[in-house]
């Protein structure tokens, strides 16, 4: 056979019969061309034959990876090391037929977003499918691709696109809250296409105000965990427009416009609602949230109970640490086994919108008779 890189296949040696004839059968070359033979034998003249061209329509019996797309690849990256692809005959040889071969994702493998990037149709050379340049652009793992030939199909080994470097960090919070609630936001960690980069080690990202008046308290620092960290009790102290930045890895986040509205603040009042008349008794009161300004509770009662504690004063430090308002029952030096009751109202001042006006939530009021005239 003359052509090099190629084999002459079968039972290429025979017998001549009586009549000094050599007949070969089921003899075929490995890769298409033009080719001639040659006939030959111990003390004889070698013979050769005209020349003759091997197509390889019918000799494609399968196809196959023949480097798989395995390393540590990263999303939106060219692959160090890409596919190729080589064609066999039944016989498991390569075959040099005409064409190309196309690479896609398999269908729920990976990230279904995914998009297969680069030249994804390689023309055969000798049998051969070299791919370049290819990527995908979600990180994920357990993609497979699909190579295809004419009717032929070949399936590579699972592999994983892991997230570039840190390109951007992104904060989510919500457009409103309400000042002095537990509000929450996320930041994510972001590579440049982008992903989520979850990869890396947890890393610490702040919450600032970093426009706005007011403060902003709760746990304003927090580590990342699989690239998303989670603030869940932030609060906003002064109604108005705002603005938040995260930063950590060394970025910084586009601010986040947030509207601080205004809360209902009200009085919470704590403590038994029993006073035995000639007695007294106590009970808490506090603000249900922090105000922007002084609040002044002035205390009254009406003929039956009476305070002791006229007025409380919170400020913006110590409006959640609870008072004690101290209140004496008249004894009308009469006997009931009835019990009756009496009123203490509270009344704020203060030149913080939200508690002006606002009222306690509960009062202590039953006052138990137990007197004798």
């Amino acid at each position: 056979l003359f052509r090099s890189g190629s084999q002459l296949l079968g039972t290429t040696k025979v017998l001549t019969d009586a009549t000094g004839l050599a007949t070969f059968s089921s003899i075929k070359v490995d890769v298409t061309g033009t080719y001639t033979l040659k006939a030959y034998s111990p003390g004889l003249t070698a013979a050769i034959s005209s020349s003759f061209t091997a197509t390889g329509t019918a000799l494609a019996a399968s196809i196959a990876f023949f480097q798989q797309p395995i390393g540590a690849f990263v999303a939106g990256t060219a692959w160090a090391t890409q596919p190729i692809v080589k064609v066999f005959d039944a016989a498991g040889n390569v075959v040099s037929v005409a064409g190309s071969v196309t690479l896609s994702l398999v269908s729920n493998s990976g990230d279904d977003s995914a998009v297969l990037s680069g030249t994804v149709t390689s023309p055969l050379a000798a049998g051969v499918a070299t791919f370049s340049g290819l990527s995908i652009n979600r990180a994920s793992s357990g993609y497979v691709l699909t190579a295809t030939y004419n009717a032929l199909t070949a399936t590579s080994m699972l592999f994983d696109i892991l997230p570039g470097p840190i390109a951007t960090i992104s904060l989510s919070v919500s457009a409103s809250v309400v000042r002095n609630t537990a509000f929450s936001a996320t930041v994510t960690l972001r590579d440049s296409v982008p992903n989520t980069v979850s990869h890396l080690f947890p890393t610490a990202i702040t919450i600032r105000l970093t426009s706005g008046s007011g403060v902003l308290s709760g746990t304003t620092t927090v580590n990342t965990v699989n690239g998303v960290a989670t603030f869940s009790n932030l609060l906003l102290s002064t109604a108005g427009a705002v603005q938040l930045t995260a930063t950590g890895g060394g970025f910084t986040s586009t601010a986040a416009s947030v509207t601080v509205t205004t809360d209902a603040g009200s009085i919470q009042i704590l403590g038994s609602g029993v006073c035995y008349e000639g007695s007294t008794t106590t009970y808490l009161v506090k603000l249900t949230s922090q105000p922007t300004a002084t609040v002044t509770i002035a205390i009254a009662g009406d003929s039956k109970i009476t305070p002791i504690t006229t007025s409380l004063t919170f400020t913006t430090t110590n409006w959640n640490k609870a008072q004690v308002v101290k209140v004496s029952a008249t004894d009308d030096f009469t006997y009931t086994a009835i019990s009756h009751t009496g009123t203490i109202t509270h009344t704020p001042t203060s030149t913080d919108s939200a508690y002006s006006g606002a009222t306690p939530s509960w009062s202590p009021s039953t006052i138990v008779g137990g007197s004798y005239v």
